[in-house]
């Protein structure tokens, strides 16, 4: 069995272990054994109440739990486009897929929306704790079972720490348009186009735009990427890259 993938991201300054995690599950039985789980580990459990992404935002804006479980199949938009819409109006959440599948656009959809690991169900006590460690502390996780099965259809794993909105919003600081020019090319607010511009910088360790574009390109950020299309194309373009 191959061990747990880790990709390194910013990790919090202080606390190292969640202290309260929210649970968006579809089914209520992994939901309570997700919540057995956490509590074991030290953490509340707060199954949320909300049925549709709407009501999501409004429960995570109002618990800001350390860290959201999010089930791929959640609400009739699915977890996919659930926490692309929870990372664009809080970047900084923190949040963990689980699915029950195993092919590279599960995974990689997970990534390309903001997710900070992807886990399967089921999914063992150890893995899950594990899992939601890694994300709260900003390191990306992903299952050794999802690993095992990708690597035996011979899937080379390669994932970007830039959710595709900043891909988008790096690629358009590239081109050396001001914020109002990339705001209106990718239907964002002004406000919006900063905060993901302050996502990028944390990512990626720099304090300029300059310095991004900079770091981007040298980490290949800048060039096509096939997870990005893969993700792209999985979304049904409902998030798409602007032109250059």
């Amino acid at each position: 069995m191959l061990q747990a993938m880790f990709f390194p991201k910013p990790a919090p300054a202080r606390l190292r272990v969640p202290s309260t995690v929210m649970l968006a599950m579809c089914e209520e039985a992994p939901s309570r054994r997700f919540s057995l789980v956490m509590r074991a580990a030290g953490a509340a459990c707060l199954p949320a109440r909300a049925k549709t992404v709407d009501e999501l935002l409004r429960e995570y804006a109002e618990y800001t739990p350390d860290v959201l479980i999010v089930d791929a199949g959640f609400s009739e938009l699915g977890g996919y486009e659930a926490v692309r819409r929870l990372i664009e109006n809080f970047p900084a959440a923190r949040v963990l897929m689980a699915g029950g599948a195993t092919a590279a656009v599960d995974v990689a959809c997970a990534v390309g929306v903001g997710a900070g690991g992807y886990v399967t169900l089921p999914v063992s006590g150890e893995c899950l704790a594990e899992a939601v460690r890694s994300v709260f502390q900003g390191r990306r996780y992903i299952g050794p079972e999802v690993l095992e099965a990708l690597r035996a259809r011979g899937v080379d794993i390669r994932f970007h720490g830039l959710t595709v909105r900043e891909l988008e919003v790096l690629r358009q600081l590239a081109t050396g348009r001001p914020v109002k020019t990339i705001a209106e090319r990718l239907d964002l607010s002004i406000k919006t186009v900063y905060n993901h511009f302050r996502s990028i910088r944390a990512k990626l360790g720099v304090e300029t735009a300059t310095e991004a574009v900079t770091a981007g390109s040298r980490l290949g950020y800048l060039r096509p990427a096939p997870e990005v299309d893969t993700v792209l194309r999985a979304l049904g373009a409902r998030v798409r890259l602007a032109p250059t």
